[in-house]
């Protein structure tokens, strides 16, 4: 059931990832591009509103999140870009932090997570995340915490696709 994975990984993200230190926002995405007002997850994961978590389709970036949003080549496999972005990160020495892959509207989405970023300011974490961002090529626009992106194992709010787990070292989101 999609609802349960939503309380799943929203849960898994505020208290195993999150440490329970940032709480961040959600919303409903819709196709017509009427989006929800944005909620956080303490007021309504708390209680586990199902009215909102069966329809919840976006989230923002954690504070010790870096999200990567790559698109692949045309003539490239999924499978042949994940072991691409498994490489570079052991040339960029980044096979140490804790990541999932996901697949997006239509490329994908590399979720790091850093906890030296808890540490940091809110400038000083743009500036770490831009860094990364820069190194793979990735969508600027996901430097920012406020950013929403599309919510794990659910439906994009322009494709309709549901974001899936393709690859990472976080056994628990699988």
């Amino acid at each position: 059931m999609i609802c349960q994975k939503h309380i799943n990984i929203l849960d898994f993200l505020f208290y195993k990832i999150g440490k329970q230190a940032c709480d961040f926002s959600l919303q409903i995405q819709k196709k017509d591009g009427m989006f929800s007002k944005r909620k956080k997850y303490t007021d309504i994961g708390f209680e586990k509103n199902m009215w909102w978590l069966e329809k919840v389709n976006a989230r923002s970036i954690l504070t010790n999140e870096i999200v990567l949003d790559l698109d692949k080549g045309k003539n490239q496999t999924t499978q042949e870009f994940i072991a691409e972005i498994v490489k570079s990160f052991k040339k960029y020495n980044l096979n140490y932090y804790k990541y999932y892959i996901f697949n997006s509207n239509s490329g994908l989405h590399i979720h790091i997570f850093e906890n030296k970023l808890f540490y940091m300011t809110e400038q000083e974490r743009k500036a770490f995340r831009l860094h990364l961002i820069k190194l793979f090529n990735a969508d600027p626009l996901k430097c920012s915490e406020k950013t929403m992106i599309a919510l794990e194992y659910a439906k994009h709010w322009k494709s309709g696709k549901i974001k899936e787990f393709l690859y990472g070292n976080i056994n628990e989101v699988k």
